[in-house]
């Protein structure tokens, strides 16, 4: 019988526990800036950036194929190699790294915890390990597994990041402001971090220290233009949430150009021109939103909202038909970030 996740879970835990900061030490292949991941998969697209790690020097034609993203290519290469190589502990990790980056985790966590039992892992195999539990939504357990990279690794701004999401995800805010506070220590000058530590100040409900937050990473953003357009749309958003229309309009209007395929940016700029009275433009940013979340309960409902303001009552009574049915089927309600900048 295969092992469940939960199993899985255990079974490398004991493998790891008796693993020492100096026996497993992070791959040198880490990045010391953080990645701005931009292609769609299976993981939200921020968790997609653990980079290649240092077993992969050891199998070239893997190497390769990871460094050109072929995933199914380099997965191939490596069930091959371990045809004829079973004990390979390299191959077997890189599989499970070629796996994480397909978005297949269950898979992924059973080819770490072979890999596992031949060969102690590093930080960087112990980073992957936390993103798979990120696709399968079990954030409790990523959390666990990026607190061990940062605890083998200190020096990882990646792993510090990550930890933070995570344990945003958890609702944990504190933890996370600390986490990302870590990283910010460790790269003071990215905009993603301090936009981060930004949403953990409003959660924490310092509204000031978020508003700072969110326009220092803007001034970072603007001097050295990268896409990321998250900034834009955070402080929009608390502005507009603080009935402040005319500072937060201009803002979302920046973060919806930036990242025009942002389901986010598109609702907020909505209710935007909801307050303003605008439903025509209302109507229009949802229906973009739409394309891009299409069964998300929240936008079908204000745009069911919109409708009856425009007086089309019929319209306004689907959507609502259409929020519940989604609700019923236990469908999240949060509309999914998507930065992805505009295409040239």
């Amino acid at each position: 019988m295969p092992l469940t996740c939960p199993q899985i879970f255990k079974t490398l835990l004991i493998v790891v526990a008796s693993a020492t900061a100096v026996g497993a030490q992070t791959s040198t292949n880490l990045l010391p800036r953080l990645l701005d991941i931009q292609d769609p998969g299976a993981a939200p697209v921020e968790f997609r950036g653990v980079p290649v790690p240092s077993e992969a020097a050891n199998l070239p034609e893997v190497q390769a194929l990871l460094n050109d993203s072929d995933w199914s290519a380099a997965e191939r290469r490596c069930r091959e190699i371990l045809l004829t190589s079973p004990p390979s502990a390299d191959a077997r990790y890189l599989l499970g790294y070629t796996l994480y980056r397909e978005g297949k985790a269950a898979d992924s966590l059973h080819a770490y915890t072979a890999a596992a039992a031949l060969r102690r892992p590093q930080a960087a195999d112990l980073m992957a390990v936390a993103a798979d539990y990120v696709i399968l939504f079990d954030y409790s357990d990523a959390d666990v597994w990026f607190t061990k990279v940062t605890d083998w690794s200190p020096q990882d701004v990646l792993g510090w990041y990550y930890r933070g999401r995570a344990e945003y995800k958890l609702e944990k805010f504190a933890d996370a402001s600390a986490a990302f506070q870590k990283a910010l220590a460790l790269d003071p000058q990215n905009p993603r971090i301090v936009d981060n530590l930004g949403l953990t100040f409003e959660m924490l409900g310092d509204t000031a220290k978020a508003k700072a937050a969110f326009l220092s990473a803007i001034q970072m953003e603007t001097s050295k233009p990268s896409g990321y357009s998250l900034p834009f749309l955070n402080l929009g958003t608390l502005l507009l949430d603080n009935n402040d229309l005319e500072g937060g309009m201009p803002l979302l209007e920046r973060a919806v150009a930036m990242s025009p395929a942002n389901p986010k940016a598109h609702e907020a700029l909505a209710r935007a021109y909801q307050q303003k009275g605008n439903y025509t433009a209302a109507e229009e940013q949802l229906h973009t939103a739409l394309v891009e979340a299409p069964d998300a309960p929240s936008l079908h409902f204000l745009l069911g909202r919109v409708y009856e303001k425009e007086g089309m009552r019929k319209k306004a009574e689907e959507e609502f038909q259409r929020t519940a049915a989604l609700n019923a089927q236990q469908v999240s309600s949060e509309v999914p970030d998507r930065v992805r900048p505009p295409s040239k």
